[in-house]
């Protein structure tokens, strides 16, 4: 697995719209591409947005981080107020509930 981590510096007041259109327009565009397994976005408090794509592979991931950006760009441009932080690797260690027996 492979992902991508991205904390973009937002207008305040425009967090929830942010999400908003992320939910609406971004999330069934990305969960549709190759090697899809997961994506998470969350309002990380101070005016920030702040989003996890995992991907199968490497590949996938960075296909996806083009994608990522060109949406962003076209869609979110007036309230991104800076470039994202962006951390990518591949997933070491990976659990979740369904995992615990």
């Amino acid at each position: 697995m492979y992902t991508y981590v991205r904390r973009y510096n937002v207008k305040p007041e425009s967090v929830n719209e942010v999400i908003r259109l992320a939910v609406e327009g971004f999330v069934p565009i990305i969960s549709r591409e190759r090697g899809f397994l997961a994506y998470d976005l969350m309002n990380s408090g101070n005016g920030t947005v702040t989003s996890i794509s995992t991907f199968d592979n490497q590949v996938a991931a960075e296909n996806a981080n083009i994608l990522t950006m060109e949406w962003v760009n076209a869609n979110l441009a007036s309230l991104v107020t800076e470039p994202p932080l962006i951390i990518s690797g591949k997933v070491s260690v990976h659990k979740t509930r369904q995992d615990v027996r």
